[in-house]
Formats: C-alpha cells, sequence, structure tokens
C-alpha cells in the first residue's frame, strides 16, 4: 500500500494518468484486501475515472467489476449488481469476450445464494469460455459451477464439475 501512495503521487506529479489508473486500481485492491473498504471507494473511482477518459474499455470494466465486489461486502449488494450489469452492457457493445466472461463471473457470486439466477450467468460465462479456451477462465468457471450445483442439489454434477477444476488447478501447477 505504501509503495502504491508513493507511486501514485509520482505519477500525478509526472502527468502519468494511464500508469496512474493502473496504480490507483493496486491500491484500491490493496486496500481491500487490508479491510479498509471505506479508503478503497474513492480510490477505485477515480481508478475508473481515468481509465473510462482514456477509453480503456477493458481495464475500466476490471477496475468496475472490483467495485461491484466491494459495494456488495460493503453492505450494498444491489449496488454491487448494477455496477457488474453496467460493465456487462459496456463490454456486449464492443469485442471484449474475456471482460464479458469476467463479468458474468461478477454477477454469479453476487447474485448467490439465488443459485438459479447464478447459473445463467455461469452458462453464458461457459459458452464464452468454450469459444475462448482460458485455463485460468475455465478454473474459476468450474468452481463457481460447482458450487452453485451443490447449491441447486445436483451433487453427481457438482461432483464431475469439482472434479474437473481438481485437473486444471493439477494441469496449471504441472506447467509451473
Amino acid at each position: 500500500l505504501a509503495i502504491y501512495r508513493m507511486t501514485d503521487a509520482q505519477l500525478l506529479k509526472a502527468g502519468m494518468e494511464h500508469d496512474r489508473a493502473r496504480a490507483l486500481w493496486g491500491m484500491g485492491r490493496a486496500l481491500v484486501a487490508l479491510g479498509q473498504l471505506a479508503e478503497a471507494v474513492p480510490v477505485l473511482a477515480t481508478s475508473t475515472e481515468i481509465f473510462a477518459e482514456a477509453r480503456n474499455v477493458p481495464m475500466r470494466c476490471e477496475v468496475m467489476l472490483r467495485q461491484a465486489a466491494l459495494q456488495a461486502a460493503s453492505g450494498q449488494p444491489m449496488a454491487g449488481l448494477n455496477i457488474a450489469r453496467d460493465v456487462l452492457a459496456l463490454v456486449s457493445r464492443g469485442n471484449w469476450p474475456v471482460q464479458q466472461a469476467r463479468a458474468h463471473l461478477t454477477l454469479a457470486d453476487l447474485l448467490m445464494p439465488n443459485a438459479t439466477n447464478a447459473l445463467v450467468h455461469l452458462q453464458a460465462a461457459q459458452r464464452i469460455n468454450d469459444q475462448l479456451n482460458l485455463p485460468e477462465l475455465r478454473l474459476q468457471l468450474h468452481q463457481r459451477l460447482g458450487r452453485t450445483q451443490l447449491a441447486l442439489g445436483l451433487i453427481d454434477a457438482a461432483e464431475t464439475t469439482l472434479q474437473a477444476a481438481i485437473r486444471e488447478i493439477e494441469q496449471q501447477r504441472n506447467m509451473l
């Protein structure tokens, strides 16, 4: 956090706004990890504004999804859902499949414990990942889908899905 703050000050002084937005994104993540949620809100908001001004849709959406989770963690679940829905609408207008999948995953997280509604977004993310075939996304999808299937009482399906998540983790670990 101290390094992010120092970097932010230097980048602000140098007028390097895009790099500053990245530093603020990191600072916001650090603040969330430290449980300083109220302080993270304006930091992430500034990062989002800078990325919006720069028309950097992927990074803007990443920060907005972090804001959505932050709102939910701060006791504002509807605000979080609205932000995640805004992200999905924003990336659906362009060719941003990774961000679309991440928006669907975030919406699924925010909609739980309503497993039926969460499942709709997980299935949408799965359709996207079937085309992209990204291991990290596939792992996140399997983990969430398995938990959702458990919540729906689909024990056999959940076991199969969670076993797939384990295989994905083992494959990634073997690559390392």
